[in-house]
């Protein structure tokens, strides 16, 4: 029976990630897997901080928390990108959207 509220939680939990994201969701599936993953990353981000959730609501909280962080990270576009180092200066302000002024440097 606890299998069944897990994914009953899972699915509100990713229903939930993507309405707040303003998405339009993943449809019943992805928003289950979505909402399954993000119940057990939020489990472990509020046990990281060391935020303990109790009953039904504590529950969908912590689920809800933990998809739309993972809703977040699947959006995000230049996340690949972003684990590339930048090569000179030009292509961190470029990335980033810094004005400097125009130099040299090297990493």
């Amino acid at each position: 029976m606890e299998v069944v509220w897990f994914l009953l939680i899972g699915l509100a939990a990713g229903w939930l990630a993507g309405q707040l994201t303003k998405g339009s969701g993943f449809g019943t599936v992805g928003d289950l897997v979505i909402g399954v993953i993000g119940a057990i990353l939020g489990g472990f981000l509020f046990r990281l901080v060391g935020i303990a959730a109790y009953g039904l609501l504590g529950q969908l909280i912590m689920a809800t928390v933990g998809a739309v962080v993972l809703v977040v990270v699947l959006r995000d576009q230049e996340g690949l990108r972003r684990l590339n180092a930048p090569q000179t200066m030009q292509d961190i302000t470029s990335r980033y959207g810094i004005w400097s002024l125009p130099c040299h440097w090297q990493m």
